[in-house]
């Protein structure tokens, strides 16, 4: 049987110990749906199993193509989708044609260009993988795309399961969805995360 998460070697993300959900971010994505890979996915998130602490929360990217065409797995049902906007509230853009995808399927935006001293590894550049820019004065690094604000989205997951430890991951999604705060200069995404009115 087709496992998304053995499959893709993840999750290597955030796990809630000791609570009902786990948190997974799955860096993977394309255009085609598969029927079985969407079932795998619902159930996933909706189950418990004896090796895991309860059902997953997956938190995907969107992609960075600048297009409104659907990715998956970030578009199958209880997926939380993830676009991406800048410090002044933009639309993500990391240029060369490198956009925040953007449209009704993504259900939440967060910050990308997260600041960070932990690189993956070297670029042609010489900047660690999915960077992008050189270190500042204290050697940190700006992590860009939509991986990067599936990252904060995930962080902000978290938060909401640790402070309502009974909720399945529907719920915990649904409230970071719920408490969105709108992007004046992105109306294209639908909405940033805020992680003090989620966990209200």
């Amino acid at each position: 049987m087709y496992d998304p998460v053995k499959t893709y070697g993840y999750p290597k993300g955030l796990m809630v110990p000791h609570y009902n959900i786990e948190v997974a971010i799955l860096q993977v994505g394309g255009y085609s749906p598969r029927e079985t890979h969407r079932r795998h996915f619902a159930n996933l998130a909706g189950t418990y199993s004896p090796n895991r602490v309860g059902p997953i929360l997956f938190v995907i990217p969107a992609g960075n193509n600048n297009t409104t065409r659907p990715t998956y797995p970030a578009n199958y049902p209880r997926v939380m989708a993830v676009g991406a906007y800048d410090r002044r509230g933009q639309r993500a853009d990391w240029g060369g044609g490198q956009k925040s995808n953007y449209g009704s399927w993504v259900d939440v935006a967060a910050p990308s260009n997260v600041g960070s001293t932990d690189p993956l590894g070297t670029n042609s550049q010489g900047y660690p993988l999915g960077w992008v820019g050189p270190p500042d004065e204290h050697e940190t690094y700006l992590f860009g795309g939509t991986c990067a604000a599936a990252a904060v989205a995930a962080g902000v997951a978290q938060l909401v399961q640790s402070k309502y430890k009974t909720w399945d991951p529907d719920q915990v999604q649904q409230r970071i969805i719920d408490t969105l705060v709108p992007l004046e200069y992105a109306p294209e995404l639908p909405g940033s995360i805020d992680a003090f009115l989620a966990c209200q």
